[in-house]
């Protein structure tokens, strides 16, 4: 019996326990070169661990206890892979890296070091028993001297020894297929990946170490082949031992290239430039595309369009335009593509949907021969057993939530928080603001020097175009703003805007910054120079943008009720920036409700804690907006 009942009151099948410990995530989809044979990463929230699974099987790789995580650039990613049967993973706990064979128990492989992180493991093709990984070093942890490098790690030895240094950051190792070639990105300080950034090739030798039981081998003869300090070069990948394939947005878009060895040439696949991108701001461990043949004479390739994901045919030889295959409402987001070798024709990739989990999709693939706009998505309040409202004329309270990056995208995938307030009668709305990835490089532009001025007018221009005519789709009495780290600032940029303080009825800040002026202090590595191009400048140069940016100079025009969440041990977004902002409120007794959570870091992991949080949430926005609830 479907009834009706005023927004934001309905009782939802989903609990808050639901979303915390049913909230497993496909973090990465791998694939044994030699086998074909598929592999997943899964994020536990049950457990606060990482399990690579073997997906056909459906079992675990490691028992309890194990935990295929990385650190390095703090994010992680890339954090285990497998060749011919053998499994190499890094371990959250000691940064170790470890190998398994069949259902042994994990082995370490390099040294005890707390201070080093290894990420992006590449093993020869030849010789098996050597591994390259970017190891990030810590021993120094002030963030300007940490350093990254390209490892070399001999299984049989343990040494870990450092092949290709200098450069601040370094993704995207591969090696060619014959194993004499080597490719790898590469950028500096202040440039973040999607700024600018640089492939190289170097040539493989192979050198015979009297103290060691095998071969080793160094990279010699580096040729930089694309990218530059304004150009973007992303996911190198071997087509075949001559060509090599990767992304740059060097037309403005991030668009498919290759380089040859025999003629030392780059050039675009494309004969024209496309106007979207192929695959996302890069990183760790993501894969936008993956080759079709053995030869690598075609490839399938993830295009953003208008926010969501389909699945191009491009012809890496010919160059004719691409041929879309897939419907653009079939999948919100598609990544981590993979090619099967030993199946023809075939690939494996993460399809991720707006109405359930992601899904592990393998498809074989038979080719025969004005107004700057923004961009968002709505969600309805959507529950199969109402109806609608039993209050006439009722419209919707609404949930405005601001992505993290902050260039990154919001995209439109399953989530549990999304349908844990959805199924309750809110309306959601993610902003998609200008400085977001997937509508390519001017877009993405307009947030350098403007982080804190074009998300909060986008944030507050969405909200009002859909609660007045012509759309009407929300109460404009009833709309409340959210979002985490990056999304947490706008949130409380947004809050603190002078001439917009009221127009938010409340808000909410998961571990949002504060004061960008500290921020510049205590960042990591990673991070470290993003704030200058997204605020304009140094903090010693414009030190009056940092502080006019900062909310904490604003907390004054706070008048709306707060409410901030924060992991006490966060080394991304410090503790300190919540405790600031929230002591500055409480000094001239405004309303702000804090919940501090201790083990947790930037983003919320274990179960019971991704449950407090919701239903947190949940309570303070119908205390604030006067809804009677139902958990």
């Amino acid at each position: 019996m479907v009834s009706q009942a005023p927004y934001g009151t309905w009782i939802s099948p989903i609990a808050a326990e639901i979303a915390a410990s049913d909230s497993i995530t496909i973090e990465e989809i791998l694939v044994d070169p030699v086998s074909s044979r598929v592999y997943h990463l899964e994020k536990r929230p049950s457990q606060g661990r990482n399990v690579l699974v073997d997906t056909e099987n459906n079992c675990d790789i490691f028992g309890l206890g194990w935990n295929a995580r990385s650190g390095v650039h703090e994010y992680g990613g890339a954090a285990a892979t497998v060749h011919d049967g053998v499994t190499y993973f890094s371990h959250w706990a000691d940064g170790r890296v470890y190998r398994v064979k069949g259902k042994e128990s994990p082995e370490a492989i390099t040294p005890e070091n707390a201070n080093y992180r290894y990420a992006n493991f590449e093993v020869h093709p030849v010789h098996t028993h050597l591994l390259v990984a970017v190891l990030e070093d810590h021993t120094v942890p002030d963030p300007r001297n940490v350093v990254n490098c390209v490892c070399l790690i001999n299984t049989l030895s343990g040494s870990v020894d450092n092949l290709v240094a200098g450069a601040d950051f370094y993704a995207g190792l591969k090696f060619s297929p014959d194993g004499t070639h080597m490719t790898w990105k590469q950028w500096f300080h202040p440039q973040m990946p999607w700024d600018g950034s640089e492939l190289h090739i170097g040539e493989i030798a192979f050198v015979i170490v009297s103290e060691q039981p095998a071969h080793s081998l160094t990279c010699e003869n580096v040729v930089h082949i694309a990218g530059n300090e304004q150009t973007s070069v992303s996911f190198p990948s071997w087509a075949n031992n001559d060509v090599l394939v990767f992304t740059s947005n060097e037309s403005g878009y991030l668009n498919p290239w290759k380089y040859v060895l025999s003629s030392c040439k780059a050039s675009p696949v494309l004969h024209a430039p496309y106007p979207f991108d192929f695959g996302s701001a890069s990183a760790l461990g993501d894969s936008p595309y993956a080759f079709t043949d053995p030869s690598g004479t075609g490839a399938m390739f993830s295009v953003f369009i208008s926010g969501r994901s389909s699945l191009f045919y491009v012809s890496i030889e010919s160059g004719a335009p691409p041929l879309e295959l897939t419907s653009r409402k079939q999948y919100a987001v598609i990544q981590n593509i993979r090619q099967l070798h030993a199946q023809p024709s075939s690939i494996v990739f993460l399809g991720k949907l707006t109405h359930r989990p992601p899904r592990i999709v393998v498809c074989s693939v038979n080719i025969s021969s004005g107004e700057q706009p923004l961009h968002i998505v709505f969600f309805l309040p959507t529950n199969a057993q109402y109806s609608g409202s039993s209050v006439p004329y009722e419209r919707p309270p609404s949930i405005v939530s601001i992505h993290g990056g902050p260039t990154k995208m919001a995209s439109q995938d399953f989530d549990w928080t999304k349908q844990f307030f959805t199924s309750r009668g809110w309306a959601w709305i993610d902003v998609n603001y200008r400085g977001s990835s997937g509508y390519g490089r001017d877009y993405i532009n307009q947030l350098k020097g403007n982080w804190g001025i074009t998300d909060v007018q986008d944030a507050i221009f969405a909200a009002k175009a859909l609660s007045r005519a012509p759309y009407s789709l929300i109460d404009p009495d009833r709309i409340v703003i959210r979002g985490a780290s990056a999304g947490g600032f706008t949130a409380l940029a947004s809050l603190s805007d002078s001439t917009n303080a009221t127009f938010f009825a409340a808000g909410t800040s998961l571990y949002g910054i504060s004061d960008f002026r500290k921020l510049a202090q205590l960042s990591h590595k990673y991070e470290l120079m993003y704030l200058d191009g997204l605020l304009g400048g140094k903090p010693e140069e414009i030190p009056q943008v940092y502080a006019d940016r900062s909310p904490i100079s604003h907390a004054d025009n706070i008048v709306q009720p707060l409410l901030i969440m924060q992991g006490s041990i966060d080394k991304v977004v410090p503790k300190l920036q919540s405790d600031m902002i929230v002591e500055s409120i409480e000094r001239r007794g405004g309303h702000v409700q804090y919940k501090l959570f201790e083990g947790e870091g930037h983003g919320f992991r274990k179960a019971e804690n991704i449950r407090d949080a919701l239903e947190t949430e949940l309570g303070f926005y119908a205390k604030v907006l006067a809804i009677p609830i139902k958990q």
